[in-house]
C-alpha cells in the first residue's frame, strides 16, 4: 500500500516555506526519499484537500477568495486532479487548511479523498499566543477582516476554537507534533523537522536556509522588494525548466 506524509500545517509555522521548497526540489526530494511531493490543482498550498474535507460551513480563506469557483463542476475538477496525484507513488502532502479539521467526518472525508493511500500525519505548534499573534499579523497584512463569529476561522479571540490544537491526537491518532520553536532554534527551520524519517540524513536534502516565506509584517518597502526577488525567482525556475 502506498503511503503518504499529511502535513497539516498549522498556519504561521513555516508551511509556506516547506511547500515552496517542496515544489521547487520535487525531483530531487523523491529521488532522496522516494517520496513524490504533491502536485497541487493550483500550485503552493494544496487546497484541493481541505475545500472538499472542511465542513461545509466554515469560512476558511480558500473559499473565501475562490467562492464564485467552488462550483460542483469546480469540486470535480478538484477530484479529479487528487486522483490523478495518487498514482501509486509515496507522497508528502502540506495542507495548512487541514489544521481547521474538528470533527471525525472531516477526517473521514479526507480518507476517502486519498483512498487507498496509509496515511501519516505531523503537525508543526507554536506556543498559542505567538501563534495567535503572527495569524493576526498575517490577516491584516492580506487584508482579512477579523470576525466577530467564535465560529470563525476569523475570529482571533483568546477562546478562539483555532487554538485547540489538544484535538489533533484524538482527530489523527499517531500523529507527530513538531515544537516549531525547537526547530526553529536547532535547525533555522522546520523544513528538516518535517522530512524527519523519510531520509537517513536529513543534511543531505536540497538546501533549505533561503526558504523563509511569508514573515510577520515588516516595512512596506521590504515587502515590495521581496515580491520582486520572488518573481524573480520564479521567473528564474521557468527559464531553467526550458534549458
Amino acid at each position: 500500500m502506498p503511503k503518504a506524509r499529511v502535513h497539516i500545517g498549522t498556519h504561521k509555522t513555516g508551511t509556506t516555506s516547506f511547500q515552496a521548497w517542496g515544489g521547487t526540489n520535487r525531483s530531487e526530494i523523491q529521488r532522496l526519499t522516494g517520496y513524490r511531493f504533491y502536485e497541487s490543482r493550483w500550485g503552493g498550498a494544496q487546497i484541493e484537500l481541505p475545500i472538499l474535507s472542511l465542513r461545509p460551513e466554515l469560512d476558511m480563506h480558500a473559499r473565501k477568495v475562490n467562492r464564485p469557483w467552488v462550483t460542483p463542476e469546480v469540486e470535480q475538477n478538484m477530484r479529479d486532479h487528487i486522483r490523478s496525484q495518487l498514482n501509486g507513488d509515496n507522497l508528502i502532502i502540506s495542507a495548512e487548511g487541514l489544521s481547521f479539521i474538528r470533527f471525525p467526518e472531516e477526517v473521514d472525508r479526507l480518507r476517502e479523498l486519498l483512498d487507498p493511500y496509509e496515511l501519516e500525519f505531523i503537525v508543526v505548534q507554536r506556543e498559542k499566543a505567538d501563534f495567535l499573534r503572527s495569524y493576526t499579523q498575517w490577516m491584516q497584512k492580506v487584508n482579512i477582516k477579523q470576525s466577530d463569529d467564535p465560529g470563525s476561522v476569523c475570529y482571533v479571540g483568546a477562546d478562539s476554537w483555532i487554538l485547540d490544537f489538544e484535538e489533533f491526537p484524538n482527530l489523527f491518532p499517531g500523529i507527530q507534533i513538531i515544537d516549531y520553536n525547537k526547530a526553529m532554534s536547532e535547525q533555522g527551520s522546520v523544513i528538516p523537522a518535517i522530512m524527519e524519517g523519510l531520509v537517513a540524513d536529513t543534511s543531505t536534502l536540497p538546501p533549505w536556509s533561503e526558504y523563509k516565506l511569508n514573515p510577520a509584517p515588516v516595512h512596506k518597502r521590504f515587502m515590495k522588494l521581496r515580491r520582486i526577488k520572488r518573481r524573480l525567482r520564479r521567473i528564474k525556475r521557468r527559464l531553467m525548466r526550458h534549458l
